[in-house]
């Protein structure tokens, strides 16, 4: 199970992962918007996931990179502490190069 933080309170995102990990949630799931794959649609980046990470350590965090170039953000979010990503087939020319 692997609830998204979409649906949490924005203003407590702390609180909100730590009891859905309490609740028996396998992962947490954000959701990365850059507002062009889809139109006007923006969410969490780096900063959000670096501070969920220093504050909610034991987290598995899943990123689903919902953007127009999901390579030029992997770098900054497994930096941040991003544990693993999921992409869109279809934004990516080169889909295999990008797994390795």
């Amino acid at each position: 199970v692997g609830p998204s933080l979409l649906a949490a309170d924005l203003a407590n995102l702390e609180r909100a992962t730590r009891r859905v990990l309490r609740a028996g949630a396998d992962f947490i799931h954000l959701d990365v918007m850059d507002g062009n794959y889809v139109r006007g649609a923006f969410s969490f980046g780096p900063m959000i996931v670096k501070s969920l990470r220093s504050h909610v350590p034991q987290a598995f965090l899943d990123v689903h990179l919902y953007v127009t170039d999901p390579a030029s953000y992997v770098e900054e979010l497994a930096a941040a502490g991003a544990t693993r990503f999921t992409f869109h087939y279809e934004a990516v020319k080169q889909p295999k190069a990008l797994v390795a």
